[in-house]
């Protein structure tokens, strides 16, 4: 075969036969019974395996090469049967590069790299094809917290079911503390001026101007931030009270969008009536003169020429949650269409750090999770499907890994030794004590345990990619079994609840999905058994654990506990 860097040779000079010094075309006749080997993988030798049955010279491009566990592949041995003829010669149409259309050993690599772009961007294309035309995928759908569970939720409130009526008291008592504390932080600006159709006041951090940038950051962590918007969101939600939304809104311009907070926003619309003397003639009946509806300028001005105040300080933290309010926020139209583009552009500035670091990747412990989910959910928020479906099939990966089946056929357990090793290491470290070492390899592998369900409940709430709760790893190794073993082990300290509760809502979902259960006899009893569990009071306890208990403060960051998870989440 020879390749062309220009098409119009085909049409120039005499039928001289060019040289070909590229690999051969294999051209079947009519009544040959030669195929490829089904076995081999496209793009794996191929080609190679048949021109060698075929006794083409020689077998050592195959024979020297090795393979992957997973190809097919058999012994080769000298074929002294000639089964083929040598006739013509083909030409390759310029396929638009001239560099990897050259006789050189540089063009083969970047011919195979094209190729595998070519063939991912085919499988990308499919399935990103599928989860928006037949999954139905939809980026403004929340992704921790169940829209279904959360409308339920909301709606047994109205109809003053006694366990969420004391759930939700206990979520608008929290959001009224946060609230004074938030209002208290802010001031009065009357130098700014707004569009001359709404009437507005706006704020600013009390003492913060242009020049003192970094004042704000020290007044509010990442994660209590993203505790305060998620909890003032959901009281809007359940309560309908505005003032809860419009301060999750303005916490979110200071410390995320850099412009000014608004005071008022109820009846500030000041639209223009046209009474029955106006000339109707003057009005644009091109359809482009609009009344200004919104209750808030289209375009909030920036107190600070700079970009996000967390922008460095919130890559451990998670945005799950914080994403899912901003969601609810927008749709009810707190944030004008701008301002949530401007949070996907810092949603998206975000992701890009997060994947060009790849500091918590080459974690194979809990660490790893929580670097998915992160990436998982930010990905959704941005609407980026095809990394977000990369994940999904990604993190079944992990499984195997994570998990280990011992040979103990009595016992049959299933180890998280990677969270062992991580426990074992802060021990070498000196970061715990001797005596707290059981007490951590609980701590941990149930950690572990809680970022999979959460990454498993986003997936769920997603409506497309891989259910991962039935996904089997080669060695048998599933979420599902690892955490039944988990639950049976430590079923005397399991006083977090919230891991009973996620397992139990997985499981539900995972199986209204699927027409039957395949699962293992005595996994299938224990979640059925697990989800006739009645609820356990969570309002019980003093003050701290209560926070704890309900997603709230450093000790719920530290487990993994989302705000008010038993509200949507589980």
């Amino acid at each position: 075969m020879a390749r062309l860097i220009n098409n119009s040779q085909l049409l120039d000079g005499s039928d001289t036969r060019p040289i070909t010094p590229e690999e051969p075309q294999v051209i079947f006749r009519y009544d040959s019974n030669k195929t490829f080997n089904e076995h081999m993988r496209y793009g794996r030798r191929s080609k190679l395996d048949l021109l060698w049955r075929l006794g083409v010279p020689s077998t050592s491009k195959i024979s020297d090469k090795l393979f992957f566990p997973w190809e097919f592949h058999d012994s080769y041995q000298v074929i002294t049967k000639v089964q083929y003829k040598k006739i013509g010669w083909v030409f390759r149409l310029f396929s638009g590069q001239a560099s990897q259309e050259l006789s050189k050993k540089e063009a083969r690599p970047l011919r195979a790299f094209n190729r595998l772009l070519a063939i991912q961007e085919l499988i990308d294309n499919l399935d990103e094809r599928l989860a928006r035309k037949h999954q139905g995928f939809d980026p403004l759908r929340l992704f921790l917290y169940d829209e279904k569970l959360l409308s339920q939720a909301r709606f047994n409130f109205w109809l003053e079911v006694p366990d969420v009526v004391e759930i939700v008291q206990v979520l608008i008592n929290r959001a009224d503390e946060m609230l004074s504390t938030v209002i208290n932080l802010f001031e009065s600006v009357h130098d700014v001026q707004d569009d001359e159709n709404i009437s507005m006041n706006f704020l600013r951090i009390k003492g913060s101007d242009e020049n003192s940038l970094n004042q704000p950051v020290e007044l509010i962590t990442p994660d209590s931030f993203f505790e305060n918007v998620t909890t003032l969101t959901l009281a809007h939600y359940f309560s309908n009270n505005e003032k809860y939304a419009r301060w999750a809104a303005n916490l979110v311009r200071t410390f995320i969008l850099s412009s000014y907070a608004i005071e008022n926003q109820e009846d500030s619309i000041n639209v223009t009536s046209l009474d029955s003397d106006s000339d109707f003639d003057s009005v644009d009946v091109e359809g482009y003169d609009f009344p200004n509806l919104n209750k808030i300028p289209r375009i909030i001005p920036k107190i600070f020429n700079d970009n996000s105040l967390f922008s460095i300080n919130i890559t451990d933290s998670d945005p799950s949650f914080f994403l899912d309010a901003c969601r609810l926020l927008y749709r009810t139209n707190i944030f004008t269409h701008k301002e949530y583009m401007n949070l996907r552009m810092f949603a998206s500035d975000w992701l890009e750090i997060l994947i060009n670091s790849k500091k918590n990747m080459r974690n194979p412990d809990h660490r790893s999770v929580m670097f998915d989910l992160r990436i998982l959910s930010l990905a959704g928020f941005v609407d980026d499907l095809r990394l977000y479906l990369r994940i999904t099939n990604r993190v079944r990966m992990r499984i195997g890994k994570q998990f280990y089946i011992s040979n103990n056929l009595s016992t049959h357990e299933i180890k998280q030794n990677y969270e062992i090793m991580y426990v074992q290491n802060l021990l070498n470290t000196n970061q715990i004590n001797p005596s707290n070492y059981d007490e951590s390899i609980f701590q941990y592998t149930t950690l572990n345990l809680q970022y999979w369900l959460l990454l498993i409940r986003g997936v769920q709430n997603g409506h497309c990619g891989p259910d991962i709760w039935q996904y089997t790893a080669r060695d048998g190794q599933r979420i599902s079994s690892a955490t039944m073993d988990h639950l049976k082990l430590y079923a005397n300290k399991m006083h977090d609840i919230s891991l009973i509760h996620l397992a139990r809502t997985a499981y539900t979902i995972n199986k209204s999905k699927r027409c039957s259960w395949k699962d293992p006899k005595d996994e299938l009893e224990f979640f059925q058994n697990l989800a006739n569990i009645s609820d356990t009071n969570i309002i019980l306890g003093n003050r701290t654990e209560l926070d704890t208990k309900i997603g709230i403060g450093n000790e719920a960051r530290r487990r993994g506990l989302p705000p008010f998870w038993m509200l949507g989440v589980a």
